[in-house]
């Protein structure tokens, strides 16, 4: 009887006794179990690859408000590798990620509006993400590279970027705060 230990995307270490436990509360429709089994649907390790299934339930777990369940998805949807891609619905996921305390989405956000990849094109929300990144150290070097952008083409938008970016670090913080504290 394999264990099952998780560690979801926030950094968060879920664990079952068993795969049969861990079927047993995602059938019940526990939203960390649903985002447990999707996960190891996607691995593969201990139960058989199926992508298709995984992304239903991450899907059901992410309408219930995961925020590691819509990272799994705005990755699945943005690469289209192993569910077909649907670049709307990759951004979509990924917001809810970033917004949600997922890091590595926070700077995913900010690339998406930068590229106008499932969202409008929108280098002062772009910048405003990517400030987010530099706070929690994920920035590559694209944060100055859109606030040039930004200062030739909307100049007056980079107080507001800054200002966005701002409450948008208070907000995920707590976010975060609250997700060490369950």
């Amino acid at each position: 009887m394999a264990h099952v230990k998780i560690l979801s995307p926030t950094g968060r270490l879920l664990y079952w006794p068993s795969v049969a436990a861990l079927e047993r509360e995602a059938e019940q429709g526990k939203t960390d179990a649903l985002l447990g089994l999707g996960q190891i649907l996607l691995d593969g390790k201990l139960v058989a690859e199926d992508s298709l299934r995984a992304a239903a339930l991450l899907e059901r777990a992410a309408q219930a408000g995961s925020a590691d369940a819509a990272q799994h998805l705005g990755e699945l949807y943005g690469k289209g590798t192993r569910i077909h891609g649907d670049d709307a619905k990759a951004f979509a996921y990924t917001l809810q990620a970033a917004l949600g305390g997922v890091r590595t989405a926070i700077f995913n956000v900010g690339a998406l509006y930068a590229n106008g990849r499932g969202t409008a094109e929108n280098y002062p929300e772009a910048l405003s993400w990517l400030i987010v990144a530099q706070h929690f150290n994920l920035d590559s070097g694209s944060l100055a590279l859109i606030r040039s952008h930004v200062l030739k083409s909307k100049p007056e938008a980079i107080p507001f970027s800054e200002k966005q970016a701002a409450q948008r670090i208070r907000e995920i913080e707590e976010t975060r705060k609250n997700l060490k504290d369950m």
